[in-house]
This record gives structure tokens, sequence and C-alpha cells, in this order.
């Protein structure tokens, strides 16, 4: 998934490396959201020494990473009563 590293194929889950979740209703208010690809189906997000990311994953608002998570702040998202559509790239 990502350029000179990792998977660059397609996966049976994730037809053109996209995943549309329709349908996922919240009350309205702030939400935050964390996302990772189970590149070898452990079930489980599998980190190196010190927490280092060994599967790609991202957060809302793209928030970056930096020896440890983002805050709740830098991830939140606004979730009208008509619902949100957002983008998560992921690394």
């Amino acid at each position: 998934m990502r350029a000179g590293g990792g998977h660059d194929r397609e996966h049976p889950h994730l037809p053109n490396r996209r995943l549309h979740r329709p349908g996922l209703r919240r009350q309205p208010g702030r939400y935050a959201v964390s996302v990772y690809f189970d590149e070898n189906d452990s079930g489980e997000f599998d980190q190196a020494l010190f927490g280092i990311p060994l599967e790609d994953f991202g957060f809302s608002n793209d928030a970056t990473v930096f020896l440890g998570p983002p805050s709740f702040g830098e991830v939140q998202v606004s979730v009208p009563e008509e619902g949100v559509q957002i983008t998560i790239h992921m690394d």
C-alpha cells in the first residue's frame, strides 16, 4: 500500500485499495476514527520494537503520528445530523 515499502497488491476485501462503509450511523457529535490494514490476517495491529507499526494505518483528518498516536483534537470529526463522508489515507 505504500510506495517503496508495503503491499501494492489487490486485497480481496479492499478492491482498488478502497473501503466504502455506507450506512454507518452515529448520533451527531464529535468522533475520532482510526483504521489499520491487517496485512497478515493476524487479527492484531503488528508492531516492531518500540511500537513501530509494521502494517498500514491511518487516522481521521489524516493526522500525523510522532512518537505516539495523535490527540483527539487532531483527529476529531464533527458529525452533523445528516452524516458526513470522510477519507483516510493509510501509511
